[in-house]
């Protein structure tokens, strides 16, 4: 991460508040930013005994992104990957089920095949994005077995600020067209002694884009119809209906506030609601054509009192309501068969309470208590209903054993009462070292478990076109996880930063799908299960340095290494080794520069099913298939002698490179701070692939961006040590 001349930043978990950051080297952000997800409560980044990595607004205007899968694709560890719906991550090597996804600390509700589209959050809304890397249940529950990913949105405390940003950008028509994409957003922030309010609004639209390959006889056979053209093939007509990309348009507003009652008292306030209306066309061979209309909405609204206590200490409470309400209608053209409109509805109430206290000289104290309520109504699920809530209690203390080298270790513990899966006990414990003011060590190990989802314990749904059905498994039991993490950071100089982390990370009693036993139905049952074991462990470097004036150069490597355990294979679709490049450059006399970002992949593991020559019968007895070493020699593949275990089949995998190397640019003039003219392109290397990196082909686009800001930044430096002196970030003005 590129922090320079960074003014300090006011947040609060529940509900932040923030001021926007500028762009420069890393050491910057020790010295001055705050964090807040690592330890569940706001401190120095360079305090914080928990490694918070944190992507800043700048950073994100920087690089062009346009919501917050954008914004994380060159973030060492992660890796953003293309969903049923948008684009989720996996973290660590780790699916995108166990990372946990908060915006201003609470959960986002809304996940679709266990995944939560990232896209969903728009670049208007982040002030930052703060990243914990590393099972994180002893704080936050559930689902944090890879780690936390917080996004904290936009709030001002200059009393009046406002931005607007356009952008316009389309692709090429090369055998495919890429499509027209807007965007439009607009941040207005007001605040006084007393009350602060901030509102963000955005609107985005796109035409989609399709990566089908047309030749010239096809295009022409599209254009005056097959019936007067010879040889024909109506199969791939029908084919080249199907679209990559949707089109889409979505509506996005929020609004934060804080009014401060007393010297030592305030209550923050959030509200968001964003609207998705999205449509694409899928075809399933040879000829069935579906037109697939989405809408969603996204809401989600909450309150945060805060007490100041002295000697830093604080006692807050929130309350958060979150509602993601989503329906899919699938149309199928020349008939009525097989169409359907299916809805799903999930909410969630969920309620904190904290104290943090000084109780001794060496030690800061943080105790308190969380409950989740989830309901889901579907027809995907048994009853159309589901139920759940959970109870829990968390306990933290930071012991300074040594104030000459900062030698702090952070034990903590969370039990957690499951409706569903009874009690859950998940410690940590933390440590950091300085030998130096240079050098800093961390170290953490913690346990982790992910409770079932309403899909795995739930699920019903029959397909009886390809002749399956899927339930759900009530009896489930959590995953549970073992994880450790160790780094350090080393500043030798201001100009220059680096950072090494390893971890492991081990998952037991992994939910996957068995076959069960035909019985007397004509259609194939899958169940859930709890039957893998598997472990992703790896290595992360990052190094920013800052030679020449106005330039800034940043370099990272992943080694991510996984291995289902049962059938001693890599997990699919994760890139052992990655790279990732930035440089950016700015003339300062003019105020003009650009910032270039690529990512370089390695090959990931694609499995498939082997073929048997011989083969275990569901209902007793041996198949036999001469031709399976016949097929798999035609398609590169392994095969088997002999399956025992047709209702788990083994697999195999195969090494491909669908990512390979890919570069984003964004060219800037700024003028008088306040005005910015850009230019970008996003993919230059147009690299993708139809089957398994479904990506936007190469995409040109440029802008305008215009702020206004009535205090100068510099004038929020009396923020600084009311801050050290120990006053409550969400407190001070």
């Amino acid at each position: 991460m590129i922090l320079k001349n960074q003014t300090l930043v006011a947040l609060l978990l529940n509900l932040p508040v923030a001021v926007t950051a500028q762009p420069g080297l890393k050491y910057d952000q020790d010295e001055n930013q705050v964090v807040v997800t690592g330890e569940r409560r706001e401190r120095s980044a360079k305090d914080s005994v928990v490694q918070t990595e944190v992507i800043t607004r700048q950073e994100v205007l920087d690089s062009g992104s346009q919501n917050v899968a954008e914004a994380l694709e060159n973030q060492p560890g992660i890796e953003i990957r293309a969903g049923i719906r948008g684009r989720f991550l996996q973290m660590q090597g780790l699916d995108p089920q166990y990372t946990l996804i908060l915006v201003n600390g609470q959960r986002v509700v809304g996940r679709l095949d266990n995944a939560t589209d990232l896209t969903r959050i728009k670049a208007e809304e982040i002030e930052r994005i703060e990243i914990v890397k590393g099972a994180s249940s002893a704080l936050y529950g559930s689902d944090a077995i890879a780690g936390v990913i917080n996004i904290i949105t936009r709030a001002s405390r200059r009393p009046v600020e406002a931005e607007v940003l356009t952008t316009y950008g389309s692709g090429r028509k090369k055998n495919f067209g890429t499509g027209n994409e807007t965007n439009t957003s607009a941040f207005v922030g007001l605040n006084n002694d007393f009350v602060s309010n901030n509102f963000t609004v955005g609107w985005h639209r796109s035409d989609g884009y399709d990566l089908t390959p047309i030749s010239k006889t096809t295009r022409l056979t599209q254009q005056i119809g097959p019936t007067y053209l010879p040889l024909f093939d109506a199969d791939k007509i029908a084919q080249l209906e199907g679209t990559t990309g949707p089109a889409f348009s979505d509506l996005n507003f929020g609004n934060t506030g804080q009014y401060r009652l007393t010297e030592n008292f305030a209550v923050n306030t959030n509200l968001t609601y964003r609207y998705l209306d999205e449509n694409r066309v899928d075809v399933s061979p040879p000829r069935q054509i579906v037109d697939r209309y989405n809408k969603s909405h996204d809401f989600a609204a909450g309150f945060a009192p805060v007490l100041a206590l002295s000697d830093g200490g604080s006692v807050r409470a929130s309350y958060g309501y979150s509602r993601f309400f989503d329906e899919i209608k699938q149309d199928h053209r020349g008939t009525e068969l097989g169409d359907t409109v299916t809805n799903q509805d999930e909410r969630a109430h969920e309620f904190r309470s904290q104290l943090d206290y000084r109780f001794f000289d060496d030690h800061f104290t943080t105790v308190g208590a969380d409950g989740v309520v989830e309901e889901l109504i579907s027809a995907r699920v048994k009853n159309n209903y589901a139920y759940r809530h959970r109870v829990a209690a968390f306990l933290q203390d930071e012991w300074s054993l040594s104030s000459a080298q900062k030698i702090v270790l952070v034990p903590g513990v969370r039990l957690e009462q499951d409706s569903q899966f009874g009690s859950q006990t998940t410690p940590k414990l933390a440590f950091r070292i300085d030998p130096t003011s240079q050098l800093r060590f961390r170290a953490s190990a913690g346990a982790g478990y992910r409770a079932p989802s309403f899909k795995d314990l739930y699920i019903t749904f029959q397909n009886p076109g390809v002749g399956y059905e899927v339930v759900g498994n009530t009896n489930l039991k959590p995953e549970r996880s073992a994880n450790y993490n160790a780094g350090f950071e080393y500043e030798p100089a201001r100009w220059i930063y680096t950072s090494v982390n390893v971890y492991y990370n081990r998952i037991n009693n992994l939910i996957d799908f068995v076959r069960l036993a035909q019985g007397n139905s004509e259609l194939t049952k899958y169940q859930t299960t709890n039957i893998r074991q598997a472990y992703t462990r790896g290595a992360e470097a990052a190094g920013d340095v800052q030679v020449w004036d106005g330039w800034t150069f940043g370099v990272g490597y992943t080694l991510t290494d996984t291995r289902d355990m049962d059938q001693g294979i890599p997990l699919e679709g994760r890139s052992k080794h990655r790279g990732t490049l930035r440089v950016g450059y700015q003339y300062k006399p003019l105020k003009i520069g650009f910032e270039m970002r690529a990512s370089v992949f390695g090959t990931q593991a694609y499995w498939y099913q082997k073929e048997a020559l011989y083969a275990l019968g569901n209902h007793g007895g041996v198949t036999y298939n001469p031709n399976a070493p016949l097929i798999a020699l035609a398609k590169g593949q392994d095969f088997l002698l002999f399956e025992k275990n047709p209702d788990f089949p083994r697999q195999g995998y195969i090494l491909r490179n669908a990512y390979r190397n890919q570069v984003d640019l964004r060219i800037y003039s700024r003028t008088f701070e306040n005005y910015e003219a850009f230019v970008g392109v996003s993919n230059l290397l147009d690299v993708f692939d139809v089957a398994r990196n479904p990506a936007r082909p190469r995409y040109f686009y440029f802008g305008f961006r215009a702020s206004y800001r009535s205090v100068d930044p510099a004038q929020d430096r009396h923020l600084q040590p009311q801050f050290e002196s120990g006053r409550p970030l969400d407190l001070i003005r």
